[in-house]
């Protein structure tokens, strides 16, 4: 059946956005102009509204933060508002556990003298004053197991809200799709064994293929890395090679200034130019 978005009935299998679109944020006041920034919050609780209200993202999330927190408030409510036993009460009435090896341990009784069971009961004279005064005199006071609760509002559980946007029904198409598509699976008999048989099958050549699917992966990236060290050992080789050539001719080129200098310095003729 179609619901009712910001005043307007939305068909279940029609999209939010364009209907929405225009729409008052229930916690800003201000129109929604953006598809990617609506959302619709619904609840199912008698005192809300029945039609879905929008929000901005923002807004949204503010508005859920503030659900939360009053929430923890409640519950800190709860547990403050409760009536406490007296030190003594909780003392006396306090579950305790056997010890290994010994028996369970009994609860301690109330003293000689006047009890809230039996105040007509009177003491003897002073030891009864000195027994009443005393820390080991505990009270037998009837007290309820379950605590009430006072002054709690009457909706003690957070608001069953459904947001809603284009993302979710997105994600909520994909499963049901998922879920339409996987068959069947049978829980006993000779059917549920081949099933079991089938999915270990499937599991084993999907871990096949992933480890093939590495080992690829591995070879490729040590090809690359061959590859590059290859390259760089050989301009390096390049490197020292011309490296060498530089010198070797270096050395030519001073052994042949040695020698010209030495024809020049000795020859009949260069008396004259000798330095």
């Amino acid at each position: 059946m179609p619901r009712e978005v910001g005043g307007v009935e939305v068909a279940p299998e029609e999209t939010l956005h364009d209907f929405a679109t225009g729409s008052v944020c229930d916690w800003c006041a201000e129109r929604c102009e953006g598809n990617d920034e609506l959302n619709a919050l619904s609840c199912t609780f008698a005192e809300c509204p029945a039609s879905a209200a929008v929000y901005h993202q923002d807004c949204l999330e503010k508005y859920l933060k503030t659900i939360k927190l009053e929430k923890c408030a409640r519950a800190i409510a709860e547990s403050q508002d409760r009536v406490q036993m007296p030190a003594r009460v909780q003392q006396s009435q306090r579950v305790r556990q056997a010890v290994p090896g010994q028996g369970a341990r009994r609860r301690r009784r109330p003293a000689l003298g006047r009890t809230d069971r039996n105040p007509e009961r009177s003491g003897r004279g002073l030891l009864s004053f000195f027994l009443l005064a005393s820390p080991a005199r505990s009270f037998v006071v009837p007290f309820p197991r379950r605590l009430p609760i006072r002054n709690l509002p009457q909706v003690s559980k957070s608001h069953p809200i459904h947001a809603c946007n284009e993302e979710t029904k997105k994600r909520r198409k994909e499963k049901a799709a998922a879920v339409a598509a996987s068959p069947e699976v049978p829980r006993y008999g000779p059917a549920a064994k081949a099933a079991r048989k089938e999915a270990a099958e499937r599991e084993r050549k999907a871990k096949e293929a992933s480890e093939a699917s590495a080992r690829a992966e591995e070879l490729k990236r040590l090809a690359k890395l061959k590859r590059t060290e290859t390259k760089e050992t050989k301009k390096a080789a390049a490197a020292r090679a011309a490296a060498a050539q530089r010198e070797a001719m270096a050395a030519a080129a001073a052994n042949a200034r040695r020698e010209l200098g030495c024809v020049l310095y000795t020859g009949p003729h260069t008396a004259a130019f000798a330095w």
